[in-house]
């Protein structure tokens, strides 16, 4: 399909236009790692497409945040680039048959979060030895599941309004089911919402979805529930983040 072949094209424009920033201002480049999608058809491809754009989205908001304040001189850069992942992610829904601009506004994630998504995808020990402190000193948070759905898709297969999440009880730290948890939803510009967690059978998580939320949502689990940026919330992360496509 051209428009994917032109997507995948426009992405390593973007690798390289993020590669020659880092250099002109001093910084180290990455070199690739290995990557596996858990995909096997075109419905499975577009669903995931989706949740990497949404991923990839939030994490350039919250990279244009720094710069504006850091380097405003590179916000328009990063400006230009996010405009053509949100047509990509556009096309890749309507293409699944889903709306192509299914929230108002889209949301933005913290870069730890962006990179434990990342890791969802990276082959182990496959990035050779050449990461720079900044980011191999980044926190990496036990993984979430989501009981009923082994693949990407557009909607959850948990009964409507409850979700059931499942953590591996040997990653998480130790005492963490011995006080009050919630899972922390965000979603396009509102504040963190809180939903109350009971834990089942020692790895599974039941929780609410949260009335409003739209397009992509990111969830985390946690002990509290007054942080009031995704920045906090990503301090206070037990386990996850986790895309939750809502619609």
């Amino acid at each position: 399909m051209v428009a994917v072949q032109k997507a995948t094209a426009q992405e390593v424009v973007h690798v390289a236009s993020i590669e020659t920033l880092l250099q002109h201002n001093g910084a180290q480049t990455i070199s690739p790692c290995q990557y596996a999608f858990p995909v096997s058809n075109a419905d499975e491809f577009f669903a995931l497409a989706n949740i990497i754009t949404s991923v990839g989205i939030g994490a350039i908001f919250d990279l244009q945040d720094g710069v504006s304040k850091s380097d405003p001189g590179l916000e328009v850069s990063v400006s230009a680039i996010v405009t053509i992942e949100s047509r990509h992610d556009a096309f890749f829904r309507m293409t699944a048959g889903e709306a192509p601009n299914p929230s108002p506004f889209d949301t933005r994630i913290s870069g730890v979060w962006a990179y434990n998504l990342a890791l969802d995808f990276v082959v182990p020990g496959s990035c050779g030895n050449n990461l720079p402190t900044s980011i191999t000193s980044l926190p990496v948070f036990p993984p979430l599941g989501l009981v009923g759905t082994d693949e990407p898709a557009f909607a959850s297969t948990n009964s409507i309004g409850t979700l059931v999440f499942t953590v591996n009880t040997n990653q998480m730290p130790s005492g963490w089911s011995n006080k009050p948890l919630f899972m922390g939803w965000v979603n396009q510009e509102l504040a963190p919402i809180y939903t109350p967690v009971t834990v089942m059978n020692g790895n599974q998580l039941q929780t609410q979805v949260p009335a409003g939320l739209t397009g992509m949502a990111f969830v985390a689990l946690t002990g509290q529930n007054t942080a009031t940026d995704v920045t906090a919330l990503t301090a206070a992360t037990i386990a996850g983040p986790l895309p939750i496509p809502i619609s």
